[in-house]
This record gives C-alpha cells, structure tokens and sequence, in this order.
C-alpha cells in the first residue's frame, strides 16, 4: 500500500505562479552536488507540487551514484531520476586513454599532468582534479548532448512564457546555478570546464542572457576528512577559477574538447560566485554536509522563488560586484577580483512534518496497544468461537468421510459391480467352461475400472475441492475474527490452536480406523480363495445343483475386499483433507504469530520514538532553523487532532481504506513495512496540521515573545558562512555589498510587510507557509581574504613540492615571472605610462612600430601581462634587446633612479610598487 499524500503543498499545486518562475537549470557535480540537488527538488516539490520542474531542470553529474534520498512529509521518498536528473560520468578506462593518448585523445593530452595516477575511475575520482577532468573530457559528447537537451527545454519554456510580456531588453534570460565543491576531484575537476560549457551552450542556443550562478564549498565544510588534500585541491581549483575571474590566462578561456568542439570566451566563470565554508562570520559552525546541504538548498530556492515574475528579479541581478569588481592585491601583490560572495540563511519554521511524524508515532502506538492487542479472550468465547467454526467447517468424523465420499454431484459414492457385470445374476448366464475366467477378468476389470481409476480419481478431485473451499472457509473466518475489533486479532491463536487439537483428534480416530481397514485388507484374500475352491469344486461335481450359492458366495467375497479397498481410499482421502486443513491453521498460526510480533514490537518502537522526540523536540534548533514549536505545543496539537481509538481502528481495518490484516503477512512481510503501514495510517489524522501557518502560530505567541524579535534573531542568524579577513578587502570591507531577502508566504499578506519596509529589506513570495526564511549574502570581496586562504596555500606548496598528486587542471601562470618582467621593463622604460591617464602600454624597440597597450591603471595592467604567457616572453624580449642597446651600466643606473622614485600613498598601489621594485632590485644584484 502506497501512503496517501499528507503533503502540505496542496495548496500551491493549483496555483500557476511556478510558472512565472525563470526558468532554472540546476547543476550539481559530485558527491557535494548530488547531495544538494535531491534536497532541492524535494523542497520544491514540497512547496509548489512536481508542476515545479517543469520550469526547474536538475542536473546531477558525477563518477559516482550515490542514490540520496529525502522522504517529504506525505512520506514520498525523492530521489534524483537516474534517467533525466543524474548523468554518470564515471567508468573510465584510464589506462587505455594514456595508453592513446596521441591518437585518439589530443585534446586530452593538451593539459594532462605526467604525474596522473592510471587508476580507472570506477568509484569516484578518488580527490584526484585531473581525474575527473579526465572523466569530463571522456564523456564529453554524452555532457554537451545532456545540458544541450535540457537548456533547450528550458528556452522553450523561456519564450512560452516571456514573448509578448516585455521587451529583449528586459528579458532576464535563464537562470543556471552550479553547485559544487573545489576540495574533492569530480566537481573541483570539472566546475570550470562545465560553466564555460553552459555559456557556450547558451550561446549557441541564442540564449546569450543567463545568470549563472556558482555555489562552491570549502574544506571546512569537510571538517570530517582527515586529508589535508582538500585543502591543497581547494587552492588549486581557486587559484585558477580567480585566473579566469580577473581575465587572465591569456584573457579567456580557450579549450579544444573531443568531437572538434572548442569553447571560447572571454566572459567571468560565474555572474556571482559563492564560497561556502563550514563556518560563519561569528564562529559558527555546521558539521558537515547534513547541515550544509540544507543551506545551500535554502538558498537556492529563496534566489529562484524570488524570481517569481520579473518585478523581484533585480534583487541579485543589479549587484555592483557583477558589473564593476576591481583588483586587490595579496600580500605577494598578486592582484584578485573582489567578485566573491558568501551567503547566510536562517529561518523561523513551523515544523508540520515533524509534528506529524511525531504525534502519528504515538498514535500508532496506541492504536496497536490500546485497539488492535488491548482485549484478551476469554475461554467461554474461544469455546463458544471453536464451535461456530467447527459447523462451518463440518469436519468431524462423521462429516468430513462423508463429505469426500461423494461425487461430482454431491450424492453419495457406492460400489457398482453392475458397471463390470461382477454380479451373481449376470455370472449365470456364463458357461461352465468359462465361469472362473470371467469371475476373474471381471473382478480385474472392476478393481482397474472402478476402484483404481474412477473412485481414485473423484477421491483426488474431492480432495481439491475440499482443500481450497475449507481453506477458503477458514480465510474467511479468520478475516472476520480480524475484521472483529473486540479482540479478535487475539482470539485468533487460541481458537486456531483450539481448532488445531479437534482436528488433530479427528486425524486420530480416522487413523485408527484405517490402521483397522488395512488390517482387514491383509485378511480379506482368504475367505476370497475358500470360496473359490469351493465353487471349484461345485463345477467338477457331476451335480451341478450348487453353482449359484457357490458363484453368489465368491461375489460376495470378493465384494467384501472392494468395500475395504474403498473404504481405505475414502478414509485415506479425508486424512488427506485433514492434514490439508492442519497446515492451513498453522499457516493462519504463524502468520498471526508474526502479525502479533510485529505490532508489540512496532508499537515499542513507536512508543521508545516518541518518547526520545518528545524529551529532544526542545533542543532541536540548530544554526539554521529555528523552531516556534516546543514539546508543549507538540502534546497540546496531539490532544487537539487525535480521535477516537476505537473509531480509527475501524478503519484501519477496513479493506477500502488501510487493507484487512489479514493481507500483511503477505504484503508486509518485514518489520519495517508494518511499522510504515501503521505509521502513515495514524499520521493521516494529523494531516489537518498543515493547514496550520507559522505566521498564525507567531501571533499565537506574541505574548510570550514579538514576532518582530523573532525575526530580528534570524537576521543575526543568517550570517554569511564565511571567514573573512577585512583587512585584505579594499578599504577594510566598507564596499562590501550586502543583500538581505526575506522569503514569507505572501509578502502582500505578511504581519512582517511593514517591517521589512522600515527596514529597507527586500521581501520575496515563496509560497510556503511553514517557514520564515532570512537569506543573507554579501558580495566584493578578494578570495585572498579568506581567513584560511593563507593555510590552504601553504598545504599546496607542500603538496606541489613532493608532487604527492597532480593539482591543477589549467596551466598556471608564473606570476613572480610576469611580475619582475613587468617591473624591468618599467625599469627601462619598455613599460610606460602615456597620455598622463596612467595608460600603460608597452613601447616595442624598433622605431615606427605602435605600441602595444595594457591596461589603465598599474595592477590591472600588471594583472593584464600576467595573464598573457605569450606577452610576458615579449615584453622580456624587449627589455634584453633595451639592455643591450644601452649596456650594463646605463641599465643600471634606470633600475637605480627607478627605485629611488617615491612610492604612492594609495595603499593597494603603494604595496605592488613596493613589490616590484624588490623584483627589479633582485635582478639588479643578481645579473648587473
């Protein structure tokens, strides 16, 4: 039996808003990204009903299934569709692919290190980045066909909804949003390669507006793995997604994959780009994915449900960091985009499932104790019950050996020698000659005719048909004795083995009589041989007068062993019938053993549930959600819902609405498929809790505490779960962007609607009316701010020194390389400002030709050349031709007057010039 929907998105199912939504393509990669994928279908479908996915699309990719599951409060278990939802990028024969490298995977053997394990990836990419990549590149044609489908049904579904409603100028376009971490090998190796695929893709499609959004975790999410190689893996991955995020590597992205597909672009990874940690701004800390996962959900469906129209759809569209992100310089003045972000939630929930789940488990419990199992027998009825069911069945003695001795008609069988002319009357008319033969071949033709096939087989057809109607008979009391609410399940063991003993008497007595039919059996040939010899006799005395009693009396011998022979048959059939029944009521006994087994041990479950739930229920708030709901309100709901006992019980009895009992043995046949059978049936009488919203319940307790209090805590809860040092942010983080959306109901209906406009909060329509959810996300900042960025660094360089595994994916840059050069040639006036607008360009050694330009303003045209491996070799070409030219000691004497400049008093400039002139100072010792 399936559970019915006790589901509280009813009443969003109707309703067409998920529609207005803008069409969404999640994408998850890895274990991190399967985690957090099958959480937010779950919560979508929660809220919105399954019409949700047509308008959000998931996308699960991975070397590894993990088969997540998250049960809804109807009790529907949601997994990710293997068919659609998740894509198995895993399987790949490593070995061979080096092995054909040349021939058949250039594209492959592009980037790949030399130090790759050549382990195939069968369980994973094993924290390996290259590994996975590898995956990636193997089942490219598969990746780009899967998001090619599903982008395309997104953009139908874009143009159904947005043609004729507003102009291409205000279309929003799709939103995407990647979800992954950058500790592991599958989605830190393959985050990059599919976010320029996802661009690529949409732009092919005429897709060219989307937002696609990155959510990426960080090693202190994985506080649990012992390895330091997440954090060596999570500098790698965010050293070169902050590569292409400032426009380096040759200033786009440019990658050959299989099937001549080339990706090129020079757009940012990501419009707004989320590092996760496992702790916050105020030292709070989430243990691990049990509790990550459901923030980044969260979060999740707070930006898209906030997206609802195109009225809301500016609130992270318009950030300042997405269109104007400028350079900060680390402590070795490599400059990095302040374009990361970090995010919080919070909320204030009314938890209708968890109530549900626990008052139905002390429901269910009671039912068992107090309905099904509360009414012993007592002996009159059992005595009285055996009687009823021994008339029904009729199978005492006398009952069941007439009951098998009838035939298809049901009148009674008897033994007919006429059928073979084995009578007296018809042996007369026989010759002399020929009488004893006949005596013989008719007594041969009856017992073979009559007894050994006829009777035989009417004995085997009765057997049959009494086997199924007295089992049926007893399935059919046995259901009313379950049907029974007075104790009937209980009265079933002692009337069956009640039942058992008579029947067993019975066998007993038919026993003895056939022990006393086969015994007559062993005598019956003598009196048979004396009859004969004397009718042998009658026929070789010269008078003949005594024939006829002779032949009449070798008949009636001979008659007398049929009768045993057939009384034997009919004896031995209905021991048969009864052996038949015998094993039908230990069957029925077993079965209700086990039904009695399984209902008291499911009912201690039950009760050991609720009273662990009840003695936890006020202590389980965590970092994220805060309860309004205490133990007290859990047994004033239980009170308030529960009917009465003996009422559910008929219908959990009933066949049209749980299913008779006596169908579990065969439908339930483990433990745990009872205890979900009972439990969802007693849940259904707290489904009404549903309706129940959490704004109501706050303005219940306004009393005791102000539901604006309330809030006020959430907000301080959502802080960002992120560590960052405002010292590395520009101008000691007072540009950081803050948004703050807060998601309710209804905000048009909301007793929070004037708060949140004197607070300047933006407040979203999520539809839920369960939950209060503060998301709270902060933008600009450098991702050499992060409190561990400096430690992760310091892990790589170890890992990088022993070349323990390869690291990185993309080919890095040297930046110290590109830094002195840079430095020298400004040195010797190779590199020069023009125009007085700090226009920096790069002035070639021959006359006439045009310079090349950089950029405008020192770091960008530092961070310019040292995304340009190619310009880097340039340039220093450039300043060995000036060196030259001018010889040792003029070079000398520029490097000295450009050392002796003053520094600018602009502390992010001022930290880079003093950088490179300890480059260009080094150089000047170490070769002039």
């Amino acid at each position: 039996m399936q559970p019915q929907n006790i589901s509280s998105s009813a009443p969003a199912q109707s309703n067409p808003r998920p529609r207005q939504m803008r069409p969404t393509l999640i994408v998850g990669l890895g274990g991190t990204g399967q985690e957090v994928l099958v959480r937010v279908k779950a919560r979508f479908i929660e809220t919105f009903g399954p019409d949700a996915l047509r308008v959000i699309k998931l996308a699960a990719l991975d070397t590894i299934a993990l088969n997540r599951e998250v049960p809804l409060s109807s009790g529907q278990i949601i997994r990710l569709d293997r068919n659609t939802e998740f894509l198995d990028i895993g399987n790949v024969p490593t070995v061979q692919v080096l092995r054909n490298l040349e021939t058949s995977y250039p594209q492959v053997k592009v980037w790949l290190p030399p130090n790759l394990p050549g382990q195939a990836i069968t369980q994973g990419a094993q924290m390996i980045r290259p590994l996975g990549r590898l995956a990636f590149f193997f089942h490219f044609r598969k990746i780009h066909d899967y998001f090619h489908g599903l982008i395309s049904a997104l953009s139908s579904i874009h143009g159904e909804f947005w043609a004729g409603k507003v102009s291409r100028d205000e279309d929003p376009g799709l939103n995407i949003v990647l979800v992954s971490s950058v500790c592991g090998g599958t989605g830190s190796g393959i985050f990059l390669d599919t976010a320029y695929l996802l661009h690529d893709l949409c732009e092919r499609l005429q897709q060219p507006r989307i937002n696609l959004t990155g959510i990426l975790a960080l090693p202190q999410v994985f506080a649990m793995v012992s390895s330091d190689q997440i954090k060596a893996n999570a500098f790698a991955a965010l050293r070169e997604l902050d590569q292409f995020t400032r426009g380096t590597q040759d200033q786009n992205y440019d990658v050959a994959y299989p099937g001549d597909h080339r990706v090129r672009s020079a757009a940012r990874p990501f419009n707004i780009c989320y590092l996760v940690d496992g702790v916050n701004e105020q030292g709070k800390v989430l243990s691990g994915m049990g509790e990550f996962a459901p923030l980044i959900t969260e979060s999740i469906f707070m930006q898209i449900s906030s997206q609802i129209g195109k009225d809301a759809a500016a609130v992270f569209d318009n950030l300042k960091t997405i269109n104007s992100s400028v350079p900060a310089l680390d402590d070795d003045g490599v400059p990095h985009m302040t374009a990361y972000s970090g995010m919080g939630m919070s909320s204030l929930h009314f938890p209708a499932a968890a109530i549900i789940n626990a008052c139905g488990r002390r429901f269910a419990a009671r039912l068992i104790t107090q309905g099904l199992l509360a009414e012993e027998p007592s002996k009159g009825r059992i005595e009285a019950d055996l009687d009823k069911l021994l008339n029904l069945l009729q199978i005492r003695n006398d009952q069941i050996i007439a009951a098998v001795t009838r035939d298809d008609q049901g009148r009674p069988l008897t033994l007919t020698p006429e059928r073979t002319g084995f009578t007296p009357a018809l042996l007369e008319t026989v010759p002399k000659t020929d009488l004893l033969s006949q005596v013989a071949s008719r007594t041969q033709r009856f017992e073979n005719e009559i007894l050994d096939d006829f009777m035989r087989k009417q004995f085997d057809r009765n057997f049959k048909a009494l086997e199924i109607s007295l089992s049926a008979q007893l399935d059919e009391a046995v259901a009313r004795l379950l049907d029974d609410l007075t104790g009937g399940l209980l009265l079933i063991k002692p009337l069956l083995s009640a039942l058992r003993v008579d029947l067993s008497e019975t066998m007993a007595v038919i026993d003895r009589r056939r022990k006393e039919q086969q015994d007559a059996l062993e005598k019956v040939d003598q009196p048979i041989i004396v009859a004969r010899q004397r009718l042998v006799q009658a026929l070789e005395a010269l008078i003949l007068g005594g024939r006829k009693e002779k032949t009449a009396a070798l008949v009636s011998a001979y008659m007398r062993r049929f009768q045993t022979r057939f009384d034997l048959m009919r004896l031995d059939c209905a021991a048969r019938v009864l052996a038949a029944l015998i094993n039908a009521v230990d069957r029925h006994l077993r079965a209700n053993d086990t039904i009695l087994d399984r209902l008291r041990n499911t009912a201690e479950r039950f009760q050991r549930d609720d009273q662990e739930q009840t003695r936890q229920w006020d202590g389980l708030q965590d970092a994220l959600n805060q309860m309004v709901t205490d133990s007290n309100d859990l047994e004033v709901l239980y009170r308030e819902y529960v009917r009465d006992v003996s009422q559910q019980l008929r219908n959990l009895v009933e066949p049209g609405a749980a299913g008779p009992i006596a169908n579990w043995n065969d439908r339930y046949p483990t433990y745990e498929q009872v205890s979900t059978m009972i439990l969802s049936f007693a849940q259904q009488v707290f489904v009404p809790i549903t309706a129940r919203k959490i704004e109501d319940e706050l303005m219940r307790k306004r009393e005791m505490v102000d539901p604006s209090v309330r809030l006020e805590k959430c907000f301080t809860a959502a802080t960002p779960f992120w560590s960052v040092q405002t010292a590395r942010v520009p101008h000691g983080g007072s540009d950081i962007e803050e948004i703050a959306v807060v998601g309710v109901e209804d905000q048009e209906t909301s007793i929070f609607k004037d708060r949140l406009n004197v607070r300047g909060v933006v407040g979203t329509t999520t539809l839920d009316p369960h939950r209060i959810t503060v998301l709270r996300t902060k933008h600009g900042v450098p991702i050499h701010a992060l409190a561990h960025f400096d430690e992760y660094q310091r892990i790589y360089n170890r890992y990088i020194d022993t070349q323990r595994v390869p690291l990185h994916i993309m080919p890095m840059p040297d930046v110290k390389q590109a830094r002195r050069v840079f430095a020298l040639a400004q040195a010797l006036d190779v590199i020069a400002e023009e125009g007085g607008v700090a226009n920096y360009v790069v002035r070639a050694p021959r006359v006439g030709d045009a310079p090349t330009p950089l950029a405008k303003g020192l770091p960008e045209a530092v961070q310019y050349l040292s995304g340009n491996a190619k310009l880097v070799i340039t340039v220093e070409q450039y300043a060995e031709t000036k060196m030259m030219q001018l010889g040792k000691e003029q070079a000398r004497e520029l490097i000295t007057a450009y050392l002796a400049r003053p520094v600018s008093s602009d502390p992010n400039r001022q930290k880079l010039e003093r950088l490179l002139n300890d480059l260009v100072a080094e150089y000047r010792q170490k070769y002039l």
